[in-house]
């Protein structure tokens, strides 16, 4: 077994991310633990511990999975609170101190081509008062039971993303991460997040047709052909590659109505795991 220590960053680190214990995270490889991760984040700065059972395991490959888990792992975070966050692993290394920085040579062999730059935004109310981007990206939203620890509501919900079964839920919090973040393609990811909920749902029910898995949804979480017709118009445009502009009202409206059917999928979820909590 080898250890490897891994630092990253949260972002936007304007939206203060701390957990305050030690988390214990799983990797899997076809549904087999291959590496065990400690996982702490103080102030939006990651750090983990990760005992590999392989000790030639390629650090590039166990960067992109625990890239996928971390972005599970706080993708709860940023659905329970409505904050658009992104995980940002900087660099690995070994109980020998070999150091390898992440985000600099991201594809080996690579001969770069035209570099783009990355925008920046910020806007001032025309009332003066400041309001900061990418952090309060669903006005109006109210946190689900706000009696619940997150650390611990969100250790609970990730244990429901472990697994082949748990893909769906994983994929599901994620694509609703990227709606939050891209404003322009909310409804194409709306959309998708809607339709894993479906999956996991029709798949659990054993139905294999696509009419009977998303009657299957409706039953079970109590959603209706009309209440998602809004999303599933909206997307086809997006779903061909020709996005249409969309007002803040229908983009508010689609995250609320997708983030409400996440959270009763979730907690029919937890239900079947005979679990107390709810969102």
């Amino acid at each position: 077994m080898k250890r490897y220590y891994i630092s990253g960053v949260v972002h936007p680190e304007r939206a203060s991310l701390t957990i305050p214990h030690t988390r214990v995270l799983h990797l899997y490889q076809a549904d087999e633990p291959y590496c065990r991760a400690e996982l702490a984040i103080l102030c939006n700065q990651i750090t983990l511990a990760i005992d590999c059972f392989d000790d030639e395991e390629d650090i590039h490959t166990l960067r992109n999975n625990v890239s996928i888990i971390l972005e599970q792992y706080i993708s709860i975070y940023g659905f329970m609170w409505g904050y658009a966050y992104n995980v940002e692993l900087i660099k690995i290394f070994d109980a020998d101190l070999s150091i390898q920085e992440f985000g600099i040579a991201t594809m080996p062999g690579l001969v770069p081509g035209n570099e783009g730059t990355g925008p920046a935004d910020g806007a001032f109310d025309a009332d003066l008062r400041v309001r900061v981007f990418g952090i309060d990206t669903m006005p109006g939203l109210v946190p689900g039971n706000e009696g619940t620890d997150p650390a611990d509501a969100a250790s609970v919900v990730y244990r429901l993303c472990e697994g082949e079964d748990g893909s769906f839920l994983g994929r599901c919090l994620a694509d609703f991460g990227m709606a939050m973040k891209h404003p322009k393609d909310t409804a194409f990811y709306c959309h998708r997040a809607i339709e894993c909920i479906r999956d996991s749902v029709g798949s659990a029910k054993g139905q294999r047709d696509s009419a009977r898995k998303w009657a299957a949804m409706h039953q079970v979480l109590d959603t209706t052909k009309d209440e998602l017709a809004f999303i599933t118009e909206a997307s086809k445009a997006a779903r061909h590659g020709n996005p249409k502009p969309i007002t803040s009202a229908e983009r508010n409206y689609m995250l609320h109505t997708t983030r409400e059917i996440i959270r009763r999928f979730i907690n029919w979820r937890l239900g079947q795991e005979e679990s107390e909590l709810r969102l």
